[in-house]
């Protein structure tokens, strides 16, 4: 799991999105599979990262949102890489979409809480995968 969430980060560095975006969702699925809450949000923080740096930033707020509720309810703080990490999300996105729709986006991502935003994110990965499969068999 941490490793995954490792690998995802070289390659986000490398500007390799889809590969990150595969170890950051292996992460998830690692740490969904053995209930860990804090390696959920771990994972979702390094996701909303990489959402950020493709300028999607109302969904990297929504996965920050997500995020924070957990590390809230269990009283934890994030290790210093992710904070830095976090806070350039944040600013990038309230940059991009201002305070008060980031705030929104922040605040609903709360709201849809951890286990609905993750198994969306994989969901949607399902979803895409299925359409590959499909257009290959088409041709």
């Amino acid at each position: 799991m941490v490793a995954n969430v490792a690998f995802g980060d070289l390659a986000r560095a490398e500007h390799d999105s889809e590969r990150a975006s595969a170890y950051y969702r292996e992460a998830l699925t690692a740490a969904s599979a053995i209930a860990s809450r804090g390696g959920v949000a771990q994972a979702l923080r390094h996701y909303a990262a990489l959402c950020a740096a493709r300028g999607e930033h109302a969904r990297a707020a929504g996965l920050l949102g997500a995020a924070s509720g957990v590390h809230e309810l269990a009283l934890s703080t994030t290790v210093f890489a992710d904070f830095e990490m976090t806070q350039e999300a944040n600013a990038a996105g309230r940059q991009s979409l201002g305070d008060v729709a980031f705030d929104a986006a922040l605040a609903a991502g709360r709201r849809i809480g951890l286990d609905c935003v993750v198994a969306e994110l994989l969901a949607e990965h399902d979803a895409e995968t299925a359409l590959q499969v499909e257009a290959l068999g088409a041709a």
